[in-house]
């Protein structure tokens, strides 16, 4: 295949985005689904005395604790207040559709350009989404709760360690 020049490149890595960007947004839920079980799997698994697990709903995922709130709620008997939130992780998964921009605009052909996409997500833009995903959930349940609830935190992270020794 010729060569193509620089600008020609960047016009169709250009013309490229907004489809890229609609396919990525369109196939966000099932991209979230490996990410929501990398996630679970590690949270759970390196800190199991406060992190229950992480749900996925649509594209979003939803994180369980174990940390009790110690707000004055009235909680219906039987029920157990439990402290969750959600988390959005496209907005550490957005160099996906950068990057298929910028594979579909180079020269090759389609099976390649496809097994390039499929084989750097895998390797490369999920790890790094699951990392930052994992900080974003640790920075909030340490900085972006209450003051109690952080306190919960740090005391059965101390409990969990002394356990171990």
């Amino acid at each position: 295949m010729p060569n193509k020049s620089v600008y020609i490149f960047l016009a169709e890595t250009f013309l490229w985005l907004p489809i890229t960007f609609f396919i990525w947004y369109y196939l966000a839920t099932p991209l979230t689904a490996p990410l929501a079980l990398l996630v679970h799997a590690l949270l759970t698994s390196f800190m199991p005395t406060w992190i229950e697990g992480v749900e996925q709903h649509g594209h979003l995922l939803e994180v369980i604790t174990s940390i009790t709130p110690t707000l004055n709620i009235a909680v219906p008997a039987g029920v157990e207040a439990i402290f969750t939130f959600e988390v959005n992780p496209l907005i550490y998964g957005y160099g996906l559709p950068f990057f298929m921009a910028l594979t579909f605009a180079a020269p090759n052909r389609l099976s390649r350009k496809l097994r390039q996409i499929g084989l750097a997500w895998l390797l490369i833009l999920l790890p790094v989404q699951a990392f930052c995903v994992i900080a974003l959930i640790l920075k909030t349940l340490v900085f972006h709760t209450e003051p109690s609830l952080s306190f919960q935190i740090v005391i059965s992270r101390l409990k969990f360690f002394f356990k171990k020794l």
